[in-house]
């Protein structure tokens, strides 16, 4: 089957523009992503370029899946050795066959990599990486070094939801302070943020794909209202039957 080359990265991963929002905070003249819950209108889609942290049971199918329906998907993990395989084709879940990882890297929607320069330009993030239980508790250590990957790159009106398995409140007092700190934005006010638990179904009846990201909370409390004015907009295809809500 077709695959890339151990460590070979397309020269197209460099190349994307941003389209979250400007350059820099300075350049941010829209009106901010509103703070509360998200809530997603039915648009015409948009292909967005997408970073999937974490190529586990949870993140690889969900990139497959992201990457089929026609957006650009950046499949970040710090194993080598699992990015050489998926490069390869090879399937690691039993969710995904390697026909399908092969489709998805022949027709360039797919790119694995372990290079965090590579996440540079994304517009929606969703974090996917272990939280294993250290002396009973979740060990976070994952969650923040993807944040510190993500922050340096963050735009504003861009997602960012987490989907690792951890407790109420990673994400507003554990994530939250490391994409501020670093990137000199705010959730809830120039970026979105949001929780979403992980195990969600990523596709409808009808086979179109459902993020489970775009059904939960972003930072703040409220009502339902949208999360960004743009960002959001591409990754829905149909009409759910009902929305779930996690705490932050």
């Amino acid at each position: 089957m077709a695959g890339l080359q151990g460590g070979q990265r397309p020269a197209a991963i460099r190349q994307q523009p941003h389209r979250c929002g400007g350059a820099s905070r300075a350049s941010a003249g829209r009106r901010p992503a509103p703070a509360g819950r998200v809530a997603v209108a039915d648009t015409s889609p948009e292909p967005l370029r997408t970073v999937i942290l974490g190529q586990g049971y949870v993140g690889l199918p969900l990139a497959i899946r992201t990457a089929q329906d026609g957006h650009q998907v950046i499949g970040s993990d710090t194993d080598a050795d699992r990015v050489k395989q998926l490069q390869a084709a090879e399937s690691l879940s039993p969710d995904v066959s390697a026909e399908q990882i092969a489709a998805a890297l022949a027709n360039g929607l797919y790119t694995p990599t372990p290079h965090p320069e590579d996440l540079t330009g994304f517009e929606v993030a969703v974090i996917t990486v272990p939280a294993p239980l250290r002396d009973g508790a979740p060990d976070l250590s994952a969650i923040k070094h993807a944040g510190q990957a993500l922050a340096p790159r963050l735009r504003p009106d861009c997602v960012i939801i987490l989907e690792s398995t951890t407790y109420p409140g990673s994400t507003d007092g554990v994530l939250r302070p490391v994409l501020e700190a670093a990137s000199g934005l705010r959730a809830g006010q120039e970026f979105s943020l949001g929780y979403s638990p992980s195990g969600s179904t990523p596709a409808t009846e009808s086979g179109t794909l459902l993020p489970a990201a775009l059904l939960k909370s972003s930072c703040g409390g409220g009502s339902p209202r949208p999360a960004s004015p743009g960002c959001l907009q591409g990754w829905r295809r149909g009409r759910s039957s009902g929305r779930r809500r996690g705490r932050l």
